[in-house]
């Protein structure tokens, strides 16, 4: 199935998780960056190719209107319109778990 942003034929923004050599894991990009003006109506899409969450603790903390994240649920949705782009101030924290592991990257919405 086509992630919505797919569907509309605008790209989305790919978070690759994956684990190193050594079991860690690695996003890519570390940061993610969506766009209210730019590109409007782009989302996250985060791949693995193992199960995994993602979650921002709370839906205060997230830009998006969902907080967590999943292989079965791995699109963001669209920014809310209630946040502010925040250009280079703000990072949006979330932490990813594959296994027994976890990485806290981060996120950005410009204007």
């Amino acid at each position: 199935m086509a992630t919505p942003s797919l569907a509309l034929g605008i790209k989305p923004e790919i978070v690759r998780i994956s684990l190193d050599a050594k079991g860690d894991i690695r996003c890519e990009p570390d940061i993610f960056r969506v766009s209210k003006g730019k590109k409007p109506n782009v989302c996250v899409v985060w791949v693995c190719d193992q199960p995994f969450s993602v979650d921002f603790g709370s839906k205060e903390n997230s830009p998006f209107y969902e907080s967590h994240f999943t292989e079965s649920e791995t699109c963001s949705g669209l920014v809310r319109r209630d946040v502010p782009a925040s250009g280079e101030e703000k990072v949006y924290k979330y932490t990813v778990r594959v296994g027994g592991k976890k990485l806290d990257p981060g996120g950005k919405v410009d204007p």
